[in-house]
């Protein structure tokens, strides 16, 4: 802050941490929240029926700052469901989302909220790193994912449908994490979808843009996203699942009538489904499952031509992009 500068007021912020077996790396999350720039309101650390000390581990942090509030569910119900416990217990003004094993930088959040109240955003979200904790400390933080040169910007729905994908010019958006204003998620009693465990946050955030969100993207990397065997919270990827969602969103009344959105959403599904022939492919090459290998590319086109790609470049001896 430049001498003469005001101090500016910020609002408090809950700090929402879904737990499942995350006893190992639970401290890192909550220090990081708890080290912000801005002083937060509360972590709400909720525990989704974990089956190791994430409990104890919680119950221990709180009892060295108050801030710190644990809500355990009685039965496994996955990301939405512990997220959605949080929701309805959150009493900061802005709900930020941090997974269990990543971390904040310390001044994500005063960077995210200015950023928010600069352009009267209901939703902020920013760009991260790749954090390998397998890694020697010099290593373990790797590049910003987003162009960091280029401007914030407030962004609509069809530019969101055009990033949150793979093979995009920029790293799929439906993995950056987003702050909420709590009094839009409640003024339309939005909530993570209890019928999925992965592509959650995408099917939010569609939700959300359709009740008139504003959205917001900082550039900046204020988000550390665990990579490699260490995220060992993360659900399981299913891009089959993905494309599922993408092809409800396309017989959604609010979307079906609009060209640019079904355009969007159709280049979208036509990317995850490659992703997802790319990732069984590499999965039964892995486990020498050459009957699933026929059997798929039989059945499914997009799996042949992945497939056919991949053997053209051996035999050229072309190297993977």
């Amino acid at each position: 802050m430049r001498s003469g500068d005001r101090p500016r007021e910020f609002p408090g912020v809950t700090v929402l941490i879904a737990a499942y077996n995350a006893e190992s790396f639970l401290h890192r999350a909550v220090g990081s929240a708890l080290e912000q720039t801005v002083p937060v309101k509360e972590v709400l650390v909720v525990d989704d029926a974990s089956t190791d000390g994430t409990v104890r581990t919680a119950r221990k942090l709180s009892e060295r700052d108050e801030r710190i509030r644990l809500i355990t569910l009685p039965t496994n119900g996955g990301p939405s469901a512990a997220r959605n416990a949080g929701l309805e217990a959150a009493a900061g003004e802005w709900i930020a989302v941090l997974d269990a094993d990543d971390a904040f930088l310390p001044e994500r959040l005063e960077q995210m909220l200015a950023y928010a109240r600069d352009v009267h955003a209901d939703i902020v979200v920013d760009g991260f790193r790749y954090y390998n904790p397998g890694r020697p400390a010099r290593d373990a933080i790797g590049s910003p994912v987003l162009d960091e040169e280029a401007p914030n910007s407030v962004i609509s729905f069809e530019e969101y449908l055009s990033r949150a994908r793979p093979y995009g010019s920029e790293t799929d958006w439906g993995l950056l994490k987003p702050i909420f204003r709590r009094a839009f998620i409640e003024d339309h009693r939005l909530r993570y979808p209890l019928k999925t465990r992965h592509g959650e946050d995408f099917l939010f955030m569609c939700e959300a843009f359709l009740h008139g969100g504003r959205y917001a993207l900082c550039r900046h990397a204020g988000y550390l996203y665990t990579s490699g065997a260490a995220n060992q919270s993360r659900t399981t990827r299913d891009y089959g699942l993905m494309y599922q969602h993408t092809r409800q969103l396309l017989r959604d009344g609010r979307i079906a009538t609009d060209p640019v959105l079904v355009r969007r959403l159709r280049e979208r599904g036509t990317a995850v489904r490659r992703l997802s022939a790319e990732s069984d492919l590499a999965h039964f090459r892995r486990t020498h499952d050459y009957n699933s290998i026929a059997k798929r590319a039989l059945a499914d086109n997009t799996f042949r031509k992945v497939l056919a790609k991949r053997l053209v470049r051996r035999l050229l001896h072309i190297p993977r992009q």
